[in-house]
């Protein structure tokens, strides 16, 4: 308690001055117009200022959701675009388009795991079983095919991508439109090969090879990478051909789920033979 008094009496000079400014100030404002007027705008364009400050701030904060927006619609709208340009890629009749829209649909995720340096590398997306995501599901990103669900939980999902060694992927080259199997050979990321294509087929670098549609996981023609080496040795059966892969692997980030609606019933009579 003494010190708080010696404390007030060092300070009492300084707070008599700091009332008697005060009161000048406002007796300042009040008496004059034009300084009232001059305080009133000052205050204003200070609130204004606070205002815009904290909208800055909460848009700020929203962008998280704003972003998630986007994401969904950019989903949307590529989901149609993929869906005309398989049409189109594949040769497939125009009134199959229809056909495509019905019995697939997309479901935007990210990747929040992601390894391409392994033998057998994996991708965990951010959907579940709570999202409809189920085995056997495909997934594919802006660029091409990425790989298939393998394992799912509530809220996630393990995709075996093309770059795994136990990955094989139905596939066919546009020219001459026979189908073999893609396979990662585990030597470099940005390649993977395309096995059984017969060596009376011609092909050619720069080719495309896309999904060829002989499973319930892809619809066919569903960019999957272009040709960048082929060759044949004289006594070999088949091509040996080298596909640079559509999808950058090294920067997955946002994916898309694709689901066959007429999966079960698929499955069912493919079992039956």
């Amino acid at each position: 308690m003494r010190n708080l008094f010696l404390f007030l009496k060092k300070t009492a000079t300084f707070f008599e001055f700091l009332l008697l400014e005060i009161v000048a100030f406002l007796l300042i404002i009040n008496n004059d117009g034009y300084q009232s007027n001059a305080m009133l705008s000052s205050c204003n364009h200070l609130v204004a200022s606070t205002y815009r400050v904290a909208d800055s701030i909460k848009e700020y904060f929203n962008l998280g959701k704003e972003n998630l927006s986007l994401i969904e619609e950019n989903t949307r709208l590529k989901a149609r675009v993929l869906m005309l340009e398989t049409a189109l890629s594949s040769s497939i009749q125009a009134d199959s388009i229809g056909v495509l829209k019905k019995d697939y649909s997309f479901l935007s995720a990210k990747s929040v795991y992601n390894t391409v340096d392994n033998i057998q590398n994996y991708i965990v997306i951010n959907r579940g079983t709570e999202d409809g995501v189920s085995p056997e599901m495909g997934v594919i990103d802006g660029y091409g095919v990425v790989g298939i669900v393998k394992t799912t939980s509530k809220h996630f999902s393990l995709v075996l991508p093309i770059l795994n060694v136990q990955s094989r992927l139905s596939c066919r080259v546009n020219r001459g439109g026979c189908f073999g199997s893609l396979v990662w050979d585990a030597k470099d990321a940005r390649y993977a090969m395309l096995e059984e294509i017969p060596r009376h087929v011609k092909v050619e670098v720069g080719d495309s090879v896309f999904t060829s549609g002989l499973s319930s996981v892809f619809p066919e023609g569903f960019l999957v990478g272009v040709v960048d080496e082929s060759f044949l040795n004289e006594d070999a059966a088949n091509h040996t051909i080298k596909v640079r892969l559509a999808c950058d692997f090294y920067s997955v980030n946002y994916v898309k789920v694709v689901r066959y609606d007429k999966k079960e019933e698929y499955d069912t009579i493919k079992t039956e033979i």
